[in-house]
């Protein structure tokens, strides 16, 4: 029996031979088993398209038959929304060490990875396949463009080139290993390849095959999200931004892995108040480091803000106390001795705080007792705020837990226990800060899978697989 296929761009169109090899054991219909592909990529993000450009790249002008498949309706979705729809591809630092520190979990595995082909190496490829890009000042890389089909068109047109055949809105029911050591994906058909790469991103079907063949699962739960608070202290805030404050994630200390650094509940950095609550760099680096001991307390958590982290408690005591004899006839929360051009603290979060603490917005400076004076210095260095949930980063999706990490070789994303089946991506228990970091473990990943199998890959010419018929 014979079919004519047409390749994913409807320009190219091949003819294939199929063969009756099973029943569907779910149903009455016969499967038709496609000649079987070198390599079938399940998921169409980042990591999976990157790796059938690389396997191509490693063996061109010999042209291997790559099968990707993705449920939605469209590949490269996250590349789509990173940045805000602007595309942090990567990030400007070049040190493998020091970007592998970005990295909650998996930072120690990627350093080798990374000195293979990390930032540098993935801006170059961008370069060479026509992508103008910038280093903005807090090292987030982007197309010139400032729009992530820039990045979509690039890869998509190196797919183009190597007739890498995609299906998209193509679940898969199962995956399976038969006695001649071939992959059988079941999906809308069944479909055949000698190698395998799951790149399906956190996808708990894909978690559940995974474990049924033996593989431990890390529990996914979110990384990099905000944190959702109600409290006076922050109404009419909405858009304010701190530049500098110190947080610090209160009674958790008996739940975080012995693997993470001691500091890993204490972030610095920049923080925004929104509508819902706080976000902002400092919290989405505390969501992401304390993601699993925040999801084992369903969220629920104590957070104390140091609104001035570069001043001493005993200094800020000192500033409180020189200003009550400066301003004796001035009211306390129209004047802060805090604020200054680089946005240390705003008028009406200064006037907020001073309220809550005070209980009276009407005190002169010079009415204020020592004791008052402390609970104010107290207040602006470890203010308890209670968090009541978390909220969503909408400029990167990213997940914790996956594919234990263990269970790798990170020389080539192979999987230990499974000969030829690679692993790329969010799939594994891999997750990063915000700034291009998820995207670069992408790509690091799906670049040593592409290149490893083409490096194993028997290719075998289309042609000398066809009958006559």
């Amino acid at each position: 029996m014979w079919i004519i296929g047409r390749g994913w761009n409807g320009l190219r169109t091949q003819r294939i031979r199929l063969q009756v090899d099973r029943c569907c054991p779910r149903c009455s219909r016969i499967y038709a088993i496609i000649q079987r592909y070198d390599l079938i990529i399940v998921g169409g993000g980042p990591a999976g398209c990157f790796a059938a450009v690389q396997l191509c790249e490693a063996t061109y002008p010999t042209v291997p038959r790559i099968l990707i498949v993705e449920r939605a309706p469209r590949i490269l979705e996250k590349v789509r929304i990173s940045g805000g729809g602007r595309c942090n591809v990567t990030n400007g630092e070049w040190d493998p060490k020091v970007f592998a520190q970005h990295y909650p979990r998996g930072g120690k595995e990627l350093i080798g990875p990374l000195t293979r082909f990390g930032s540098l190496q993935m801006k170059e490829w961008l370069k060479q396949n026509g992508v103008k890009l910038k280093t903005e000042k807090d090292g987030r890389v982007f197309p010139v463009s400032n729009d992530s089909q820039t990045i979509i068109q690039c890869i998509q047109r190196a797919l183009l080139l190597y007739n890498v055949e995609i299906r998209v809105q193509y679940p898969i029911a199962n995956i399976e290993r038969n006695e001649n050591g071939l992959f059988l994906v079941h999906g809308k058909e069944l479909l055949s390849s000698q190698y395998l790469l799951v790149s399906t991103g956190s996808h708990r079907a894909t978690y559940r095959w995974l474990s049924s063949w033996g593989h431990t699962i890390h529990s996914p739960c979110p990384s990099l999200f905000t944190f959702c608070i109600d409290d006076v202290r922050l109404q009419g805030l909405s858009g304010t931004t701190v530049q500098d404050v110190g947080l610090k994630i209160m009674g958790i200390d008996g739940r975080r892995s012995s693997s993470l650094p001691k500091s890993s509940f204490i972030q610095r950095g920049p923080l925004l108040i929104t509508h819902w609550g706080l976000s902002g760099p400092a919290v989405l680096r505390l969501s992401a480091w304390n993601a699993r001991e925040l999801a084992a307390v369903h969220y629920e958590a104590q957070l104390s803000i140091d609104w001035l982290p570069d001043i001493h408690v005993e200094q800020v005591n000192s500033i409180l106390m020189e200003k009550k004899l400066y301003w004796k006839t001035k009211q306390v929360t129209t004047v802060c001795p805090f604020r200054d051009k680089d946005g240390r603290l705003s008028k009406n979060l200064w006037r907020n705080i001073v309220v809550q603490t005070l209980n009276n917005e009407a005190y002169l400076w010079k009415d204020l007792s020592k004791a008052q004076l402390d609970a104010l210095s107290n207040a602006l260095k470890s203010s308890l705020f209670e968090i009541q949930g978390k909220g969503i980063f909408k400029e990167e999706f990213v997940t914790c837990g996956g594919v234990c990490r263990k269970q790798v070789h990170f020389d080539s994303m192979e999987i230990k226990c499974v000969p030829q089946l690679y692993f790329a991506g969010e799939v594994l228990d891999i997750d990063g800060l915000t700034g291009g970091f998820n995207l670069q473990a992408a790509w690091t990943t799906g670049y040593l899978c592409g290149r490893s199998i083409a490096k194993r890959l028997q290719v075998i010419p289309f042609s000398t697989l066809q009958g006559d018929g």
